[in-house]
């Protein structure tokens, strides 16, 4: 079995923390692990092909903002030649990032101000404001208690029960922290709904573009709302249905 190596650099980590008892992917998950290569890692693990990924996933190919081939062949080979990481893409300065990925800097490159994450989409984003504000989302910090309380149970993990992060649509239609659903599927040792606990045809997560923009939508509420127990915010249930768009 061919193992990642930057998987097998997250298993060491975690085993010389105490915290993995697994060192075998469990029968099925293979070919899963091989077509979205780094998915399942934590963003600061990514390696090459974990950036590559998140880059077709939430920047050049999202339903109804679709790059054209030539500008996504251009970016991909910006970032390979920068040799970008997920570390990379978390730490350094923005203006540095975006001069990397071939985009001139600007002064709102400069602002690392975390409300600019929670930006909505316009339906017309260039792709330059789309790269700067999915950087923005992808570093930005865990939400307080009080938001997190707030927060609809749609929006929480059926697993974690937690607010969502990265938010995916498993094989069973459910929707799960994409990380918490990995390990899920390790604990299980193969592809189980981790709700009715019956066998997945895939292990494969895709994003759920909808619910990731109600998360946006109550973050931002929760921003804008200094009453430390402020009322959830009605989410779109259109959003919530959407399987991954």
């Amino acid at each position: 079995m061919r193992l990642n190596k930057c998987l097998l650099e997250k298993v060491v980590h975690l085993w010389l923390q105490g915290q993995v008892a697994l060192w075998r992917l469990p029968a099925g998950l293979e070919g899963a692990a091989d077509e979205s290569e780094e998915e399942a890692l934590d963003a600061r693990w990514w390696g090459a092909a974990g950036v590559r990924h998140w880059l077709q996933e939430h920047v050049t190919r999202v339903p109804g903002h679709l790059w054209d081939s030539e500008a996504e062949s251009a970016l991909l080979a910006a970032a390979r030649g920068a040799e970008l990481t997920g570390a990379r893409l978390l730490d350094d300065l923005l203006p540095e990032l975006m001069r990397g990925l071939d985009y001139d800097s600007a002064d709102s490159d400069l602002d690392e101000d975390e409300d600019l994450a929670l930006e909505s989409e316009a339906e017309d984003e260039p792709p330059r404001a789309r790269l700067r504000r999915e950087l923005r989302w992808l570093r930005r910090g865990p939400p307080d208690p009080a938001t997190e309380e707030s927060a609809p149970h749609a929006l929480l993990c059926p697993l974690s029960h937690r607010l969502l992060w990265s938010p995916a649509r498993a094989a069973d239609g459910l929707t799960y922290e994409r990380g918490a659903a990995h390990e899920w599927f390790l604990a299980a040792e193969g592809a189980v709904s981790g709700v009715s606990g019956r066998r997945l045809r895939s292990a494969r997560l895709l994003p759920n573009y909808g619910v990731r923009r109600a998360l946006r939508r109550h973050l931002r509420s929760a921003r804008a709302k200094p009453d430390p127990d402020p009322a959830p915010e009605n989410v779109d249930t259109a959003d919530l249905l959407e399987l991954g768009e």
